[in-house]
């Protein structure tokens, strides 16, 4: 049906940059809705956490990985925000895989900040990104985009988590955890 697929393409972003930045966001979010839909599960029913303990590492690593967003976005400035985007990406991709480590609050804490800096980063970095290879109505547009790319992403890494969920066991998880690593990695490449 070439009507079909010239519709389907029309609704696509201009540009290879924008193209590429809208393949990474589906990448990367794929693994982002599976793990934000089981992730405290697997810590407290596979790493031994308590509910407690969880509540507490991912407060306190957050907390201390928030500061971070300006220092990037100035870092984005100097080094490029393609350039810190990748970067962040692969902090992400660190913590991440981090997560199958933790057995204890202060790995899940030291864990927990990895992410929120590479969060932070991210989130700069894309921004500029995005500022950078667009005009303002254009940008305006590609942010909308992203987003409705970004919640149907989530949408399909949900549907994973169930499938986590149904087996629930220590290897079902471990895999949870390396798709989403292997989702900050691609998104990045």
């Amino acid at each position: 049906m070439p009507g079909l697929k010239a519709t389907f393409v029309g609704m696509l972003p201009t540009g290879n940059q924008a193209r590429l930045l809208t393949l990474s966001t589906f990448i990367n979010t794929i693994g982002t809705g599976l793990y934000m839909s089981v992730g405290a599960i697997y810590l407290v029913r596979s790493a031994g956490l308590t509910p407690a303990q969880v509540g507490a590492g991912l407060t306190i690593g957050t907390f201390i990985g928030i500061g971070v967003g300006p220092l990037i976005g100035d870092l984005a400035d100097c080094r490029g925000p393609r350039e810190v985007l990748i970067g962040a990406l692969i902090v992400q991709a660190v913590a991440c895989a981090g997560l199958l480590l933790v057995d204890d609050v202060t790995l899940l804490a030291v864990s927990a900040a990895l992410s929120a800096v590479g969060t932070a980063g991210a989130r700069n970095a894309r921004g500029a990104l995005i500022a950078g290879i667009t005009d303002q109505r254009g940008g305006t547009r590609l942010r909308t985009y992203l987003r409705a790319v970004t919640n149907a992403g989530l949408a399909l890494g949900t549907v994973g988590a169930a499938v986590v969920l149904q087996l629930d066991t220590r290897a079902a998880y471990a895999a949870m955890i390396l798709t989403d690593t292997a989702s900050f990695v691609l998104a990045a490449a």
